[in-house]
């Protein structure tokens, strides 16, 4: 499993200009992207110069490609072009059922044994991004190991069930269904949370903000973004404060006293606190500890 990513930076794959700064970008993970950021006519241009980053990276970050997967044909030439030691995993999109997930986790094995490199080190996200995608959650998070977290592409599930996007007025119901769904497929297979697709008005920042909240509070992990300045209105939404972590502390210490004198209650600060409170407070406390590194935090 890759270490946790409050966010991801996608990177157009066909602009040389962006790809030329990646050295240069701050993010838990980029997603460089052959998909929709890229025409018809550039894609084997894309192709060559994003495995040319890959061949060489000048950067620390994580590095993801998110390939296209409407054709047979293409899905593999971007996996050919853009395997690398260095390359972390790929964003599977429009992911419809097991099968898609199982024909790029076997591409990706043969790659792997060519270049000598342990199976199953490229990770796989597929996005979830219409309802027969959504249908099938369930089966596409337990479709291989390779499966890092399942992804929910708001903007062509809105478009395939005939809503704007973004929404009018705030989120819609059924977006909302389907980040729950994923919720909940993600936790019964045993994989990590899923992430929140991306907010595309890169200017709002109270609206991405009320988004990765939104995302966080149904049990989402993670947002994309499409845009530098996104990234840390996304990373401080998902990074447990400085006062949370005194709280789970304080929860976590008290009632291991409690336990110790053979009582598994206790009241803290008015709240009642039993095995599943003190639980989640230990599961704060880790996911603060694995952020620790990014945020500066001992």
């Amino acid at each position: 499993m890759s270490p946790l990513m409050t966010s991801m930076l996608f990177v157009p794959g066909g602009d040389g200009r962006k790809l030329a700064k990646i050295p240069d970008l701050t993010a838990p993970a980029l997603i460089i992207d052959l998909e929709d950021a890229v025409a018809e006519q550039r894609k084997e241009a894309a192709r060559a110069a994003v495995a040319a980053v890959l061949a060489a990276p000048l950067t620390s970050v994580p590095l993801w490609v998110r390939i296209n997967a409407d054709r047979p044909g293409a899905c593999q030439a971007d996996l050919r072009a853009v395997f690398s030691p260095h390359l972390a995993g790929v964003l599977l999109p429009k992911a419809e059922s097991a099968r898609d997930v199982e024909a790029v986790d076997w591409y990706l094995t043969g790659l792997e044994q060519q270049a000598g490199l342990p199976v199953g080190t490229v990770r796989i996200m597929p996005i979830i991004e219409s309802v027969t995608g959504l249908e099938a959650a369930a089966d596409i998070a337990r479709a291989g190991s390779r499966v890092e977290c399942l992804v929910l592409g708001a903007g062509d599930f809105s478009l395939d069930v005939g809503l704007d996007w973004p929404a009018r007025n705030g989120v819609s119901a059924l977006v909302l269904h389907a980040k729950e769904r994923l919720v909940l497929v993600s936790r019964a297979a045993g994989i990590a949370a899923p992430h929140d697709g991306t907010y595309p008005m890169f200017r709002d920042a109270e609206g991405l903000r009320r988004e990765a909240e939104q995302a966080r509070d149904l049990g989402m992990f993670g947002k994309h973004a499409v845009h530098p300045d996104q990234i840390p209105v996304i990373d401080a939404v998902f990074t447990p404060t400085d006062e949370q972590i005194g709280r789970a502390r304080r929860i976590v210490e008290e009632f291991d006293a409690s336990e110790r004198l053979g009582v598994g209650n206790v009241v803290i600060g008015g709240q009642f606190v039993d095995y599943p409170v003190a639980h989640r407070a230990r599961a704060l406390l880790e996911t603060a500890r694995a952020l620790a590194p990014a945020v500066g935090r001992d």
